[in-house]
């Protein structure tokens, strides 16, 4: 009840009246305490069973139960002994500590067969193989469990019990109930959906009762209405969300009701984007929805993948070449791609970067530069077999392209490309217009190239000056930072198992036939939906798309099949581009459309460099001439296989050792032509190796379990910022250059930290409650409580009548004797003063 009560002090020289409110401490502590219990013990329970009812569904439910409620118990007890505080939980933690040393071989035994249940669940590799050999115990392994799960229990509700019977605190209370829902719920598992309900209900039960703190004003702040306002709040909100949970779960059960197959697919999808989450990938996926930015149309989108619903075209000049009319369709190079990121590509940068310029820098060969090789290699070709290649000219003018690209053909003259400036794999442009020479090697010469007898390498090789160091320095790099695909691609997996590498050719040609019979060329295959993987959903799901979801997949696949690759983006002048009254050879301008944006991929043949090569259905490289080109490769110009005097280097790469000589000598592929659907798990190393011998994995949990570590991180760092929050509100007020403020926030801040001392206010009068605190904190030697308290609340309802002297007295005041608290507790009571009560 409310009760009017004059307030008037000798001591304080003036007589207020003010709103007191008066309580049965007794009842109204004890509800308070028995409601705190309750939702403690709901948030332990429900998180464990989480965990459990996903894992063990025959785990008997008392014994956990019984822990749950004896943790909690515990820091009830705890809170009704002020003198000891929390020192109880703490004993008996560390008195279960002790009983572990005794049940030392159980609880280890329990803990190693709960990981390895665990994995098993979770892990399609884990299935049938333990992570932790267990042979050396003679404990029965499920009773074991038992006992590890009842002692883990314990100890965890004696944390969240700190973190909502001793005071409310949502961040702490998050911290130690969401990991062992996370450890389920992070890879898809539905755990009992009771428990589930029971743990959001005391999440929300514990928000509710935050809010609720916060909400109460300083006056009227004092412990038994704290705490009715903060429990019933509390309470309510808990017993609401697990009600509404309940007749939820029930309504679905009697009903019959099923989810739509678009909830189970959104359901699915968010699961699946969890188990893979990370930073790089979401802030990409974020980048989706960025409209502020319009790339040129067509598709060359500088790496980034499925951000339209259909390729557009403005169907204007972006490019104006002078080039000889060809037979051949001719590449005009802008981007390249290294890193893939699940949604876009990435040009090389950083480390890499650094490390490539060094590596072209200390190349001791003329005029040799990692992006012109291809050219180069040609050149040494036509020499070492006395060769004529014939050399033509292009002019290249930029008319709406991206001007931070040139535009440059393959087959570059050491000549030109020694004019070019190269920033890292980009050659940079110094003007609009541009001309390059090239060798005028034909497409069908060129693929004499992927020849498994390697008879173009070998005689480029035979060169006994500088170019062969050079490039074997240069392959080392490219198998370093060209194979590496994200875990997330499983795709590669499921359609090739473990088919044997064949050689270049064969690969590329058994994968392209398999684009053109399994995939659809669909300029409007849709946007990417949020959170998938682009190649993969391309693969297993949608099998339609444009030149970018080709070349995409295609780079992954070769990848995974060993082969360097990586993603390029540029123009295509087609043979029908062209005009058809100028003969073959003589030169004409070509209007180089939005059109004919594409995008193909480059593989990196050993001794030659980067070669491109086309997997998009439909751009075939001979349109309209049927017969080959007269300038075919004679057969006598070839060199005889001979011996590499240089032994081939030996490139590791994820944990896989690669020798380049490796593909002449293995069976040829077989990529199956319908890939079975791709699971959420992901494929592991556990299976038979060559000698039929059960193979078993190695000591290494899967990387994306960090997620966890991550989660407890973010809300470590949120309480962090309740902490830092708390303190700048503080400390400004203290700052603030009005007496009254200052006054208050010294009074609010001085009877906080008595009820942190558990010197409650009750229905004393504020004379009796100043000469209480001077006796309890003070011992009657000091008058401190009354100076404090006398100030507040003139600054409350004197006018602002507190003058300079009177607020800064009362502000140094109470900063002593937070200073004097902290100073006697120990480690655990520091941390709880500073970093949960926020006090110092």
């Amino acid at each position: 009840m409310k009760d009017k009560t004059k307030t008037s002090a000798a001591d304080f020289g003036t007589e207020i009246t003010v709103g007191i409110y008066i309580d049965d401490d007794e009842k109204t502590g004890a509800a308070a305490l028995v409601i705190s219990f309750a939702v403690a013990f709901a948030l332990s329970l429900g998180s464990v069973m989480c965990f459990i009812s996903a894992i063990f569904p025959d785990m008997p439910l008392l014994p956990v139960a019984a822990a749950a409620a004896a943790g909690s118990l515990v820091v009830l007890g705890s809170s009704l002994v002020p003198k000891v505080g929390v020192g109880i939980p703490l004993l008996f933690v560390f008195g279960e500590i002790v009983l572990i040393d005794r049940l030392k071989a159980a609880f280890a035994c329990g803990m190693f067969y709960t990981v390895n249940t665990y994995l098993s669940t979770v892990h399609a590799k884990f299935r049938g193989t333990d992570y932790y050999d267990l042979s050396g115990y003679d404990i029965d392994y499920e009773n074991a469990a038992l006992i590890f799960l009842v002692m883990t229990t314990f100890a965890l509700s004696v944390f969240i019990g700190m973190m909502v019977i001793m005071h409310t605190n949502i961040a702490g209370t998050f911290i130690f109930s969401f990991p062992p829902a996370e450890l389920i719920l992070y890879y898809g598992i539905i755990p009992g959906y009771f428990w589930a309900g029971l743990l959001i209900a005391g999440w929300v039960g514990v928000l509710a009762s935050e809010l609720a703190e916060f909400t109460v004003s300083w006056r009227e702040s004092r412990v038994p209405v704290y705490r009715k306002s903060s429990t019933q709040s509390a309470f309510n909100a808990a017993f609401v969300m697990l009600a509404a949970f309940c007749a939820a779960a029930l309504f679905t059960a009697f009903s019959g009701y099923s989810r739509p197959a678009e909830l189970e697919t959104a359901k699915y999808r968010i699961s699946k984007y969890v188990r893979e989450f990370s930073w790089d990938r979401f802030f990409n996926d974020l980048a989706v929805f960025d409209t502020s930015k319009k790339d040129v149309s067509g598709a060359v989108n500088h790496g980034k993948l499925g951000r339209t619903d259909e390729v557009t075209f403005k169907d204007e000049t972006v490019l104006r070449v002078t080039l000889p009319r060809t037979f051949d369709n001719v590449y005009l190079r802008g981007f390249v791609g290294k890193d893939y990121t699940g949604n876009s590509w990435k040009e090389i940068s950083g480390a890499e970067a650094d490390e490539l310029e060094e590596l072209s820098r200390r190349f001791s060969t003329q005029d040799l530069c990692p992006a012109a090789m291809d050219g180069y290699s040609w050149m040494r070709y036509a020499y070492e077999t006395d060769t004529k290649i014939p050399v033509v000219g292009m002019d290249i003018e930029n008319i709406a392209a991206n001007p931070d690209y040139m535009y440059l053909p393959y087959l570059l003259t050491p000549e030109s490309a020694s004019r070019i400036r190269y920033e890292d794999d980009r050659a940079v442009p110094s003007s609009e217009r541009y001309t390059a020479e090239v060798y005028d090697v034909t497409w069908y010469d060129r693929e004499h190239l992927l020849d498994n007898d390697g008879w173009f390498s070998q005689s480029v090789m035979l060169d006994s000056g500088s170019f062969s160091p050079d490039e074997l320095s240069y392959r080392r790099f490219v198998y370093r930072n060209y194979l590496d695909i994200p875990e997330t691609f499983t795709a590669a997996q499921q359609m090739y198992g473990d088919t044997p590498r064949s050689d270049i050719r064969s690969e590329l040609e058994s994968m392209k036939d398999w684009f053109a019979a399994n995939c659809e060329y669909d300029l409007s295959a849709g946007k990417l939906p949020f959170g998938e993987d682009f190649a993969q959903y391309f693969l297993t799901g949608s099998r339609k798309g444009s030149c970018t979801h080709f070349a995409t997949a295609a780079v992954l696949l070769c990848r995974y099949r060993g082969i360097p690759a990586r993603y390029c983006e540029g123009y295509i002048i087609k043979s029908t581009d062209f005009d058809e009254f100028t003969d073959f050879g003589d030169k004409t301008t070509v209007d180089v459309t939005d059109m004919r944006a594409h995008a193909w991929i480059e593989v990196y043949l050993d001794g030659c460099g980067w070669v491109p090569y086309e997997m998009t259905p439909g751009y075939e490289r001979y349109e309209g001439y049927i017969e080959q080109p007269e300038t075919e490769m004679p057969e006598e110009g070839r060199p005889e296989p001979v011996e590499m005097t240089e032994p081939e280097p030996e490139i590791v790469t994820e944990g896989t050792t690669i020798v380049t000589e490796a593909p002449a000598e293995v069976t040829t592929a077989a990529v199956s032509e319908n890939p079975a659907p791709v699971t959420g798990a992901k494929e592991g190393t556990g299976g038979e190796d060559g000698n039929g011998k059960k193979e078993k994995p190695g000591r290494k949990l899967d990387p994306r379990a960090l997620i966890a570590v991550a989660v407890i991180f973010a809300l470590f760092v949120l309480a962090a910022f309740r902490y830092y929050s708390a303190v700048t509100v503080r400390s400004r007020r203290f700052a603030s250059k009005v007496p009254s403020v200052r006054a208050a926030e010294a009074c609010r801040y001085f009877i906080r930290l008595c009820e942190y001392k558990k010197i409650y206010k009750g229905s004393m009068s504020y004379e009796d409650y100043a000469g209480y605190i001077n006796e309890k904190l003070y011992e009657g030697r000091d008058g401190s409580a009354g100076l404090i308290i006398e100030a507040g609340l003139a600054a409350k309802f004197g006018n602002n009548s507190v003058s300079e002297e009177t607020a800064q007295a009362a502000v140094l005041a109470a900063k002593d004797a937070a200073q004097r608290m902290y100073s006697q507790l120990g480690a655990a009571g520091k941390f709880v003063f500073r970093v949960v009560r926020c006090l110092i």
